[in-house]
């Protein structure tokens, strides 16, 4: 695993974030298991980020969300 980019650790710290995010900083983000966080940010409006990376993003968020309710329901038809 590499070194997580400068903009997670200040995502992490709670810190507020400067530049842009692009596609290896989205990248680094999934990694270290970060996507969801730096989706939050994006959807407040915190952080800058070309559309494609945003949409990127969303995309991510809603991959993750799906895959919740698909264990959740495989795991209620298990109790």
């Amino acid at each position: 695993m590499s070194r997580p980019d400068r903009i997670l650790i200040d995502l992490a710290a709670g810190r507020s974030l400067s530049g842009t995010v692009y596609d290896a900083i989205v990248d680094s983000a999934i990694e270290h298991r970060m996507a969801g966080l730096l989706w939050t940010r994006a959807q407040k409006g915190e952080i800058s980020a070309p559309q494609e990376v945003r949409e990127r993003l969303e995309s991510l968020d809603l991959q993750a969300w799906a895959r919740a309710r698909m264990l959740q329901s495989a795991f209620g038809q298990l109790l």
